[in-house]
């Protein structure tokens, strides 16, 4: 907290990646808002691109479930697992296939728990994606998008890029009801209650099964991304602080 206090006190300017970190700028860092601004990540629409879908990677399912990012214990993604294996193992839906696209510390983990639970045939890990276009045409052929993120003091405060490449993509996504997500993701998500799996899978189903909540509310998140959150409009405000610290010097 001292160490936040002095470089507080030490600094010109400050970029806050969202309001929640502007907020700990002016209340505990006591930085005038005129030295704040909020400065986003944004899906960099030149890059990532809707494609066709590439029915393949559905492994002759219906239904394809994506997890996309990084794999660590802040990440909840045992609970993709958990997930898939309620919807698989317990509710007996054979038409839906998870992919899970990234890599971390707990791959390993997942890996061997998605053997244990026998969910081999239902979950494909794809590990680390680098290709552009190879990720674009996951993501258009995803039906429903997770958002795992468990409630912690480091989740409340942070929406992963993730969240808002789902949106790019136009996929309705699950998430929890945490404050930073809602923020974000807004009507493009479906929300359930804080580290309930019982009730993310619900949800996943929910959206599984119409068309029509999936077009919507898809819609909504990709509309967004257009009007106000891709890189091309965020990097604006980046532009102004610089503007802002040369005219003051």
């Amino acid at each position: 907290m001292l160490l936040e206090l002095l470089t507080f006190k030490s600094a010109d300017l400050v970029i806050s990646t969202n309001e929640s970190y502007k907020n700990i700028a002016l209340t505990r860092g006591h930085i005038p808002e005129d030295k704040v601004f909020v400065v986003r990540t944004g899906p960099d629409l030149d890059r990532l691109k809707i494609t066709a879908p590439n029915i393949s990677f559905k492994k002759e399912a219906n239904f394809l479930i994506c997890y996309l990012g990084l794999m660590g214990p802040q990440d909840g993604v045992e609970i993709v697992i958990q997930v898939a294996d309620d919807i698989i193992n317990q509710r007996k839906r054979r038409d839906i296939h998870f992919v899970l696209i990234g890599d971390g510390a707990t791959l390993p983990f997942l890996q061997l728990e998605s053997e244990r639970l026998g969910l081999s045939e239902y979950v494909t890990f794809t590990g680390m994606i680098r290709d552009d276009h190879l990720l674009s045409e996951y993501l258009s052929t995803a039906d429903v998008c997770l958002t795992p993120d468990p409630s912690n003091a480091l989740n409340e405060n942070n929406t992963l890029i993730k969240t808002l490449e789902y949106m790019a993509f136009g996929k309705p996504q699950v998430a929890f009801d945490l404050k930073e997500t809602r923020v974000t993701a807004g009507g493009s998500s479906l929300y359930a209650k804080r580290n309930s799996v019982k009730e993310f899978s619900e949800l996943v189903i929910r959206l599984v099964d119409s068309s029509e909540l999936r077009a919507e509310i898809g819609s909504i998140g990709r509309n967004r991304i257009v009007d106000e959150l891709n890189w091309n409009v965020t990097k604006m405000n980046l532009i102004r602080a610089y503007s802002f610290l040369f005219e003051k010097r």
